[in-house]
Order: C-alpha cells, then structure tokens, then sequence
C-alpha cells in the first residue's frame, strides 16, 4: 500500500479552522438616559448630594450642629474600635459530651481548633462528622452569643446618652 502523505498520494485531509464564537458588543439602552426626578432640589444643599438632602428633610430627630455632635461621635467610634476589638478577640472552648472532640471557635463560624482525642478514632466516620459539627456549632454558637453580650455593654453607655439627647 502507498503512503498517502508521498507524491501521488491524497496527503492528509484538511479542516476547515474552528472559528472563535462570535462576540457580541455589551447591550446599550437606546436612546436618551433618563433623568432622576430632582425638581425642586438643588443640586447640592450644604454641600451634600440630593439624597443625603432628601434624607435630611425627612428625618424626624432635630438637628444637631456639628460642633455639638463631635463629641458624641467620637465616642461612637471608639466604642466601635471597642466592639472590632472584641470580636477579634472573643474565642470559646467546646467539649462534646464523651469528651472526644475539643473545639475552640470565634463568632461567626471562625472556627480556630478541632482537637480529636484518641477515644474519638474509634466513632465511625458519620458519628464524628455528626459529633464534630455539632460541637463546632455549640463553640460558635457560644461564642456569638458572649461577643453579643459584651457588645451590648460596651455600647449601652452610647445609647444612653443618645436617648437623654433625644428627650431634650
């Protein structure tokens, strides 16, 4: 038999090359952009936008001047600082009930260490799957609850204070 890719021969066949999906340009809405309805607010009040101004005319709290605010903010934001501070920090031991599974967690899931014990390889692996989850649950569960707490006490002060202003 002859060799195809020889004189003479029909050589390899040939394909068409695959062309690359066709793009298409980003969908642009047509015709004019419609305006925000604004009639009957400039465009800036005090230096701030439309909204900020509508949001400040439909407040129900009086104003504040911003000399009087500073220092009730400040210590908005340090009993923020505070609270960030907390949450960094808060962590809570769990022990499951056999005493297998040991799991330190933080609030919202961080879970930081999962220590099995040696009784904990003779579980099956659905019942340490179901022990495991269940004590990573009962630590961050804890754990949000404690940082909640402090939180709360941390800022109670703060509110206080805002609901004395707002009496006045």
């Amino acid at each position: 038999m002859r060799d195809p890719r020889r004189r003479g021969g029909r050589g390899p066949r040939r394909r068409p090359p695959v062309r690359p999906p066709r793009r298409r340009p980003p969908h642009r809405p047509r015709g004019p952009a419609a305006a925000p309805r604004t009639r009957g607010v400039p465009p800036r009040v005090d230096g701030r936008s439309r909204e900020a101004a509508r949001v400040l005319e439909l407040s129900p709290r009086p104003r504040t001047s911003r000399k009087e605010s500073r220092p009730m903010h400040g210590d908005i934001h340090s009993k923020l600082a505070e609270a960030q501070r907390l949450a960094a920090e808060v962590e809570v031991e769990a022990v499951s009930e056999d005493g297998a599974v040991r799991v330190v967690a933080g609030p919202g899931g961080d879970v930081r260490t999962i220590d099995l014990r040696m009784n904990a390889f003779e579980l099956s692996g659905l019942e340490l799957g179901e022990l495991t989850a269940a004590t990573v649950k009962t630590a961050t569960d804890e754990a949000d609850r404690e940082l909640s707490e402090q939180i709360r006490r941390t800022l109670a002060d703060v509110f206080a204070a805002e609901r004395e202003e707002g009496q006045r």
